[in-house]
């Protein structure tokens, strides 16, 4: 299976209020305006949004291109603080669950009458049978 250049560019009506955008994956946009765009609109949305093929002002084409260099650079670090996130989330899942019996019994001394029962603080209450 070879792999689909993605497209990517300077679009006319990426989005139906703004003229000129940079689109980062053409595609992937038109997916998007086929499954959640109103049906009604989904026709003249594609017929409208596509790339340009003019020239364009040297620095409209040199901003778009820092655009996308910032926009690249913000994705990867993303996706290095998304795996720093998970892994701190799992060593923190790890430490609370091997020191509940601690955990628990500070609660039970710090928050006298509580309703926690494990899940919640609103247990499903039970019914009283002699009423």
């Amino acid at each position: 299976m070879s792999k689909q250049k993605i497209k990517r560019g300077l679009y006319w009506h990426l989005h139906h209020g703004v003229l000129l955008e940079y689109c980062h994956n053409e595609a992937g946009r038109r997916l998007y305006i086929d499954t959640h765009k109103p049906e009604s609109e989904r026709a003249l949305r594609n017929l409208l949004f596509k790339p340009v093929k003019g020239k364009l002002p040297k620095e409209v084409v040199e901003t778009a291109k820092a655009y996308e260099k910032a926009y690249e650079k913000r994705v990867e670090a993303y996706k290095k603080a998304y795996e720093a996130k998970e892994k701190a989330y799992e060593a923190k899942e790890k430490a609370y669950k091997a020191n509940i019996s601690v955990i628990e019994a500070l609660h039970k001394q710090e928050c006298k009458n509580c309703p926690w029962d494990g899940y919640t603080i609103f247990p499903k209450e039970t019914k009283d049978e002699t009423v």
